[in-house]
């Protein structure tokens, strides 16, 4: 999520006021976590541009079990905010993660004799 959020905050700051996606059926719930809609469930002027894409064959579907989904970006704020704000939520579910199962993957890690090379 972090990635996303640098790859989301670099293109709404050059202008893009979307990105569209063809999710496979294993990646859909990652692209649904991340604040993508399928057609269906897109805001009405979203759904209108993703139409007008998949019409003019510029988004082509070569896989044909993959699913088009489209968010909407905001627009470019202050530099960072949306890169921090992901990193606070991150460490916010690392944090909870933590307390509720016990051990860090640090902590895990250790307990199992795993080091990194």
């Amino acid at each position: 999520s972090v990635l996303h959020a640098l790859i989301t905050e670099l293109a709404a700051s050059v202008g893009v006021q979307a990105i569209l996606v063809c999710a496979t059926p294993e990646a859909r719930s990652f692209w649904l976590r991340q604040g993508y809609h399928t057609l269906a469930h897109c805001p009405p002027a979203l759904a209108t541009e993703l139409r007008a894409v998949i019409k003019s064959g510029v988004m082509s579907d070569p896989f044909r079990e993959t699913v088009r989904m489209a968010q909407a970006l905001p627009r470019a704020g202050e530099p960072g905010a949306l890169v921090a704000s992901t990193l606070r939520a991150v460490a916010s579910r690392s944090a909870s993660s933590q307390s509720s199962h016990g051990l860090s993957s640090a902590e895990a890690a250790r307990a199992l004799g795993y080091e990194d090379l």
